[in-house]
């Protein structure tokens, strides 16, 4: 992390899954998640959701499945992403 990054965690408690993000002043998005089982844990296995590259600014959950906005598709499609709740 950088000196000007703001992490932050949250939970989802319909998903099941807690969420890292790493804010600071650009937009698209820094994100990592992991199942809410992993707070029993020692250290959380985190994993990658979203990078600047993907120029994701927005998202929404259901219990399975992820939906986000990006500059990079169409406004008529949805753009999603399937959460694994196993680890890889």
């Amino acid at each position: 992390m950088k000196p000007e990054d703001i992490p932050r965690v949250g939970v989802d408690k319909e998903s099941g899954y807690l969420f890292a993000f790493i804010s600071n002043v650009d937009r698209r998005l820094i994100a990592y998640y992991a199942p809410l089982g992993e707070m029993k844990k020692e250290r959380i296995a985190w994993k990658k959701l979203f990078t600047p590259e993907d120029d994701v600014h927005d998202f929404e959950l259901t219990n399975r499945d992820i939906y986000f906005l990006t500059p990079k598709t169409r406004r008529d499609t949805r753009s999603s992403r399937c959460l694994s709740k196993t680890p890889s």
